[in-house]
């Protein structure tokens, strides 16, 4: 029997992005906080066509508290650890805290209609529940890649200009420390997790994508 269509959640909807450390951390820099970081969008490992990129978050619909958030990242940040503890086991390597490990610190909340409205001649955008690890409140936000596209399109520059309009109807922080994180809690509370600047355009239109957003596309890499 062929696989059932994944369900698409409706522009209403508000999902969650999980701020695990250090995944939302610059180059370099452990303990600072890059909101490109925090929604990089990720090719999936099984490659598709047309190409799309992805980015998991948690629908609120099915988590309608901020606890039941708070569970979840937790949960998403303990399966990571318990993957890598794993993998280091087999090689004979030990796991350093913080270093080699994932820690859930909060989350950010946004309506799909800002990564949805966001779509422009280059990537569709929509989100899906995309049940994984025993989550059914787990979904992924897609960019799917439009075919027959011109020559060279500016594929980065459109996908960091999605991410910029998510990330300016974005709430938060709702910031957390897990029970299994409590040795840590200075260090994971002392992370300066910003707030969005809620410059949320009232007409629901971007700007024209400029020179000098093809300049900042390198955070988006291609």
């Amino acid at each position: 029997m062929a696989d059932s269509e994944p369900t698409l959640l409706g522009s209403s909807e508000v999902v969650a992005r999980c701020a695990i450390f250090p995944q939302f951390s610059k180059e370099g820099e452990p303990g600072s906080f890059a909101f490109e970081k925090l929604f990089y969008f990720r090719e999936p490992k099984a490659k598709t066509t047309p190409k799309t990129w992805l980015l998991s978050v948690g629908w609120r619909a099915k988590l309608p508290t901020e606890g039941d958030v708070h569970a979840y990242g937790c949960r998403t940040a303990a399966n990571s650890n318990q993957r890598r503890a794993e993998e280091a086991q087999k090689k004979g390597q030990a796991i350093v805290p913080l270093e080699d490990t994932v820690h859930y610190v909060g989350y950010y909340e946004f309506p799909v209609s800002a990564a949805a409205g966001a779509a422009n001649d280059v990537y569709e955008v929509y989100a899906e529940n995309s049940p994984e690890m025993g989550e059914d409140a787990h979904c992924h936000v897609v960019f799917r890649e439009k075919t027959d596209l011109p020559k060279d399109p500016p594929k980065s520059a459109r996908r960091t200009k999605i991410v910029d309009a998510i990330w300016r109807r974005s709430s938060g922080p709702r910031k957390h420390i897990c029970a299994a994180d409590e040795a840590h809690r200075a260090f994971l509370e002392a992370i300066p997790l910003e707030e969005p600047p809620n410059a949320e355009n009232p007409t629901g239109v971007d700007a024209p994508v400029t020179a000098n957003d093809e300049q900042t596309a390198h955070r988006q890499k291609a």
